[in-house]
């Protein structure tokens, strides 16, 4: 049965018949709907009708060289291959389809039945998409998919400029441009920046092999192409890094700080220059980041040719205070920085991370006794400045022992810290402490014991192992000798006292360990049965003599080498006295030690340290002593000479003697009478009625 437009129902009277016409007045019955069967073929005339829905199928079909989707809407459709359908639309239901191409193609446009028949909406033509229709009978439509033949362009990055095609241009929505060419056209790409504050960067996707030319062309061949267009921005980008603060500052105001991070935008090939000002409880660590930037300088310029990005790092300063406290007039250094002292406190600001190795110096009979951020008796300790550190070193009654070895092996004592590293540590103890020292071998890696030298006197050739006990009733220096398990003899020299020299053997060479212990292997093998050593004093220093298996004061000494040795030379500071004579006066200076040499007023002489030194000033008889300065300030005057008491050279000493003329008092004694006549200082030498007194000028009778 052929359906057309309209299904209707009329009624007349009690009777309802269905109809099926293309108008109102020629209609063929379909269906009755009442009991009388014989109106059943009454012409419809004045019937009150009414449009009835019915069932109607709508099919799409996907057609072209393209491909993509069509979805119907308020039902589906049921696709079989490129055709989709659904049969049950009730007429007069309004459908609406909407078409997807895929990537690679593009929707060409309807084709179908689309008419305003009887009122029908349709809206499915060209390419609109989505379209609606209104459902009135069986209705089929094309829609058309051609492949892509599209240009499609994306601008990306943190600048911004434009894009343009040709032989025709892009259609843009935001970042994405598209345009479509018939297959084999020859496009053209432009790329144009937004000057001064952006540059393009460059092409990719199809035009990738373009790099950063400001132009690209591209053939379509029946596939979209893919372009994106990379526009930066002139933006130098300063990051402030490290732990500690500060700021950084462009020479054009213009960087805007988000918490750590500062951008701003420069016109192409500005040079921009930072600078980086810690603050008050930071230092500036560097640059780093763009090449032009790097350094520790509080500068740098930056061309901005391209962006930028540059890190400052700033990192914390610390504070170190040491405290002194005790009786004793020691003090303290470190070998990094300076300290500023107020009192017994000083203080020093170092960068974070910085290690700083305390060391005291003791008065004799004192040692350190450290304590806050160190400890120990040692005479160093060392921080590490990762915080503010605060360090008091009371210096106490004891003695220090000085522990120096070869490499080897390693040394330790008993009781007590060790202080120091590599080859010399250090150690105090309470007057009177025993103290035991042991010294190990490295015998896996074929080393031995050769001996323990300076306070310690042990010997004994291929040992693992050994040791010696000191009493710390002194300062005491303890040295261990190791040496490689091969024949032969090691030869240890220890450099012993406060002063300073040298000790060179004849033949070979010492190792030295730390400042005052080195040693020599001699075998017999090579023909060595006996070395000559000789100490050579520095300036400022003098040999005292040997100890050991050398002994006198002679600066050689010849040492055989029939078994270990051990040698301690010992040096001696020297202490210079400089004597001067001034005043109008005459006389000599004299020391109970030592002879001076005289230059004019000037005498000069040098003492070893701890050497006791008495002058004397002996005034001529036209003269007298009047006085002692400097070192000598203080001294007893006395007739016609006068003495000045030196105790313990510890250091260089001046000293100054002033010698003024004598006048001669002639008194002579007259009359007929006798009498005496006298002074209130020195005595009258009388002979006869005349006395005479050689004194200063100022005399009472």
């Amino acid at each position: 049965m052929l359906l057309t437009a309209l299904t209707v129902l009329c009624v007349f009277g009690n009777v309802r018949l269905g109809f099926a016409g293309n108008n109102s007045n020629g209609v063929t019955p379909l269906f009755m709907l009442a009991d009388n069967i014989a109106e059943a073929a009454m012409e419809p005339k004045g019937a009150q009708c009414v449009l009835l829905p019915y069932s109607c199928t709508l099919s799409v079909t996907k057609s072209g060289t393209g491909t993509g989707n069509v979805d119907a809407s308020p039902e589906n459709l049921s696709w079989s291959g490129n055709t989709g359908k659904y049969n049950k639309y009730n007429n007069g239901t309004t459908v609406t389809l909407t078409v997807t191409a895929d990537s690679i193609s593009y929707f060409a446009g309807w084709s179908g039945e689309c008419s305003e028949t009887y009122g029908q909406l349709c809206t499915c033509i060209g390419t609109t998409s989505p379209c609606k229709v209104d459902i009135n009978d069986n209705m089929a439509f094309t829609a058309t998919f051609t492949l892509s033949n599209s240009v499609n362009v994306t601008k990306s990055g943190t600048g911004t400029g434009t894009v343009t095609s040709s032989p025709t241009d892009l259609t843009w929505s935001g970042n994405t441009g598209k345009v479509e060419f018939t297959a084999s056209t020859t496009v053209t790409l432009t790329a144009t920046a937004d000057s001064p504050n952006s540059y393009f960067t460059g092409w990719g996707g199809d035009c990738l092999s373009a790099g950063t030319n400001s132009t690209c062309t591209i053939t379509t061949n029946s596939s979209p192409k893919t372009v994106t267009a990379t526009f930066t921005a002139n933006t130098l980008t300063v990051t402030k890094a490290g732990t500690g603060t500060g700021t950084v500052t462009d020479d054009q105001g213009k960087l805007s700080w988000s918490a750590s991070t500062g951008t701003a935008t420069y016109p192409l090939g500005t040079s921009v220059t930072l600078t980086a000002t810690p603050d008050s409880n930071s230092y500036f660590v560097g640059w780093s980041g763009d090449g032009s930037c790097s350094g520790t300088n509080s500068t740098c310029m930056v061309t901005m040719s391209t962006a930028k990005a540059v890190t400052a790092t700033f990192n914390p300063l610390y504070t170190l205070t040491i405290t002194k406290a005790g009786a004793s007039t020691g003090s303290v250094g470190v070998d990094t920085g300076t300290l500023s002292w107020t009192g017994s406190t000083a203080t020093a600001i170092y960068k974070s991370g910085t290690s700083v190795t305390l060391t005291a110096t003791v008065d004799n009979g004192y040692m350190p006794n450290w304590s806050g951020n160190c400890s120990g008796t040692g005479l160093t300790c060392t921080v590490a400045m990762s915080a503010a550190k605060n360090v008091t070193v009371t210096f106490v009654p004891g003695y220090i022992l000085t522990l120096t070895k070869s490499s080897g092996g390693s040394i330790g004592v008993d009781s007590g810290t060790l202080a120091g590293s590599g080859y010399t540590f250090t150690a105090g103890y309470p007057i009177g402490s025993s103290v035991t020292i042991t010294a190990t071998a490295e015998t896996l890696n074929n080393y031995l014991l050769t001996n323990l030298g300076g306070d310690c006197f042990w010997t004994a050739k291929g040992a693992s192992k050994g040791s010696c006990t000191v009493t710390m009733s002194q300062n005491r220096l303890v040295t261990a000798a190791f040496s490689y398990a091969v024949s032969g003899f090691t030869l240890a020299v220890t450099k012993y006292g406060t002063g300073s020299g040298t000790v060179t053997p004849s033949t070979g060479s010492l190792k030295w360990w730390g400042d005052n212990f080195g040693t020599a292997t001699y075998s017999t093998d090579m023909g060595i049965t006996s070395v000559t050593l000789t100490a050579t004093a520095n300036a400022g220093s003098v040999f005292i003599g040997w100890s050991g298996a050398c002994s006198g004061t002679s600066s050689i000494c010849k040492v055989t080498m029939s078994a270990a040795k051990n040698v301690t030379a010992t040096f001696s500071p020297v202490y210079a006295i400089t004597v001067t004579k001034s005043g109008t006066g005459t006389g000599s200076v004299t020391a109970d030690t030592g002879t001076l040499s005289w230059s004019g007023n000037t005498g000069t002489t040098t003492y070893t340290s701890g050497t006791d030194v008495t002058l004397t000033a002996t005034a001529d008889d036209n003269s007298y002593v009047a006085s002692w300065s400097d070192d000598c300030s203080g001294s007893t005057l006395t007739w016609p000479g006068s003495t000045c008491s030196l105790l313990k050279m510890t250091r260089d000493i001046s000293a100054t003697v002033t010698l003024n003329p004598a006048y001669t008092l002639t008194v002579t004694k007259s009359g007929t009478g006798t009498g005496s006549v006298t002074t209130n200082t020195g005595t009258l030498s009388w002979s006869g009625t005349t006395g005479k007194y050689t004194h200063s000028p100022a005399v009472q009778m």
